[in-house]
């Protein structure tokens, strides 16, 4: 015979209250969660102008036209969620589109919350009002039966009732939180928003304003870079952080910026070098570097050159676009800029083991126009581009082309660039 055990009165109070921890505990978690989406969708002022693709001047006369009564725009707060939602429909409709109903929320959330702190001022001010206006009546003794009544009630609501024998209770499981590293060959890129790949699960989406699905067709070129894997917080299979975020938007950006120079190139539409430099003001010097360490074997020569970047510039990218028959090779170069002797010096550097370095001089009042020059040769279809600038033809003379230094050691190379910059007046 099966024995039972009894269980106590203590033992079901016990019970009860763990059961009520529970609950508590997982109600707090999601009020946390949601709090936690809604910040996302209130950035901080600096965070908004980034996301947004606009000047911190812009983003503070933007604010004070969709707050009026506003006098001192604040640059360490939060922007209100219906004045972010204003400009992400002004700024980028397709990815206010897309978060619609989260944006709404959000700006309903923060109604609902401001409402309710009105109404809370509101009875304060009530009380207050009726305690200084309204007489204390002197308190009535309660007679016999009255007396006899409140001890009745009183006894009621100490009589325990014990929940019956068989009690099951469940709880639904908290999802898994998990730090996870995701090489980017496991990222996939959709319309505004990137998934990952893991342990054989997709996660959700986590919004990036810059992500296309068209980049899946860079998939062998992001591959092909061996850029630094990403550390993301994963609860149960969605995207709640990631810690370097930054580097998934100015990545997005570089993609897009590759993926237009292919289609300008295929309708015959050539890059405007003051329109890359502009494009590029969002990535940073660093993850430029980085890229252009990804596919060459001349490490020290490219580390060499981005810290010896004149003040202000970063790497420009020059995608070198290559036919071949049918189709279309791409080849990552960088344009550095130095400064030696007063005299701006554009070092044209491919990512490509083997390939020599070229050497372009000019000065602050002609740089756009000879960077443009340049990006005009470089994305043109003729071939043997390297070679005409070693023979000088006739039409590389618009370029200020100095000279290239080949590679061989780093100390035979660094000394020779050197010799090159000390020399710029004679012709090599």
């Amino acid at each position: 015979m099966k024995k039972t055990t009894k269980l106590t009165q203590q033992d079901w109070k016990d019970a009860l209250n763990s059961i009520k921890t529970n609950i508590v505990r997982e109600k707090e978690k999601k009020k946390a969660h949601q709090k936690e989406l809604e910040n996302e969708l209130r950035p901080y002022f600096n965070q908004a102008a980034y996301r947004l693709g606009i000047s911190h001047q812009q983003l503070a006369t933007e604010i004070k036209i969709f707050q009026p009564g506003l006098t001192d725009v604040r640059t360490d707060r939060r922007l209100k969620a219906s004045t972010y939602a204003k400009l992400i429909k002004k700024h980028n409709p397709a990815y206010y589109q897309l978060f619609e109903s989260k944006l709404k929320s959000a700006v309903k959330a923060e109604k609902e919350y401001f409402q309710k702190k009105k109404e809370s001022t509101l009875k304060l001010i009530t009380a207050d009002i009726k305690e200084t206006c309204v007489p204390i009546k002197a308190k009535r003794k309660p007679t016999k039966h009255e007396k006899r009544a409140n001890k009745r009630e009183q006894q009621k609501e100490k009589l325990v009732h014990p929940l019956p024998r068989e009690v099951s209770v469940r709880m639904a499981p908290l999802p898994i939180s998990q730090w996870i590293t995701v090489e980017w060959q496991d990222v996939l890129f959709e319309d505004f928003l990137i998934k990952v790949k893991y342990n054989g699960n997709l996660s959700h989406g986590y919004p990036v304003s810059e992500s296309r699905k068209s980049f899946r067709f860079l998939r062998n070129y992001i591959k092909s870079l061996r850029l630094t894997a990403l550390s993301i917080l994963l609860v149960g299979n969605e995207i709640r952080q990631i810690k370097n975020a930054e580097s998934v938007r100015e990545m997005a950006t570089l993609l897009r910026i590759k993926e237009q120079l292919i289609e300008d190139f295929q309708r015959g539409k050539p890059t405007t070098a003051v329109d890359m430099i502009e494009k590029i003001k969002s990535v940073s010097k660093h993850l430029l570097t980085q890229i252009a360490l990804a596919g060459t074997g001349e490490v020290m020569c490219i580390e060499y050159l981005a810290s010896q970047l004149a003040g202000g510039f970063k790497p420009i990218p020059a995608f070198e676009i290559i036919p071949s028959g049918n189709s279309l090779s791409t080849e990552d170069t960088f344009i550095f800029v130095l400064e030696r002797q007063s005299k701006l010096f554009l070092v044209w550097e491919s990512t490509v083991h083997g390939r020599a370095t070229y050497v372009f001089k000019t000065d602050t009042d002609s740089y756009l126009d000879v960077v443009q020059a340049i990006y005009d040769y470089i994305g043109s279809p003729r071939k043997a581009k390297r070679m005409s600038l070693r023979k000088r033809d006739a039409d590389t003379s618009n370029l200020g082309y100095d000279g290239y230094v080949t590679h061989s050691t780093f100390n035979h190379w660094q000394q020779k660039l050197e010799i090159s910059f000390s020399q710029h007046s004679e012709n090599h």
